[in-house]
């Protein structure tokens, strides 16, 4: 079982959602990345322009993976990009944005071990967005994109 599996099965378990819809989550946020300027380093960004580097610098350091509050999403991610992945995934935009806030953390330190940002997703990252679940969630990333031109 890889890094994004195990990520998976820990949102299921703490916000029972189960694992399709975690896994829609999770293939949701790596789209957001993917498709960023920049990638990861861009996505990170997008936290340090909200004013949220010292959260950043924790994640890279491997410091505590302390959830992201609902606000600080909303900040850095913006409303639109946060309903439309809870809309395309069939969470409601508390429980979405609560797993999310959850989810990030872990994942920014999987995808950037001992503070490396890699330039393109790891593989088992990149099949979740090319994989079954990638392909049910198809929609979610078409969502996220458009959420993202006009938000």
């Amino acid at each position: 079982m890889g890094a994004m599996d195990v990520l998976v099965n820990e949102v299921d378990s703490k916000f029972g959602l189960g694992a399709g819809k975690a896994g829609s989550l999770l293939t949701a946020i790596l789209s957001l990345i993917q498709e960023q300027s920049g990638g990861l380093a861009g996505f990170l960004d997008r936290f340090r322009s909200a004013g949220l580097g010292d959260m950043v610098s924790k994640w890279l350091s491997g410091g505590s993976a302390q959830p992201v509050s609902s606000e600080s999403l909303q900040s850095a991610l913006g409303q639109n990009t946060l309903s439309s992945i809870a809309s395309r995934t069939g969470i409601s935009l508390s429980t979405a944005t609560s797993a999310l806030g959850f989810m990030l953390p872990k994942l920014i330190q999987t995808l950037a071990p001992g503070g490396a940002i890699p330039t393109r997703l790891p593989s088992d990252a990149l099949s979740y967005l090319t994989g079954a679940t990638g392909m049910v969630t198809a929609g979610a990333r078409q969502a996220v994109h458009a959420a993202e031109q006009s938000g």
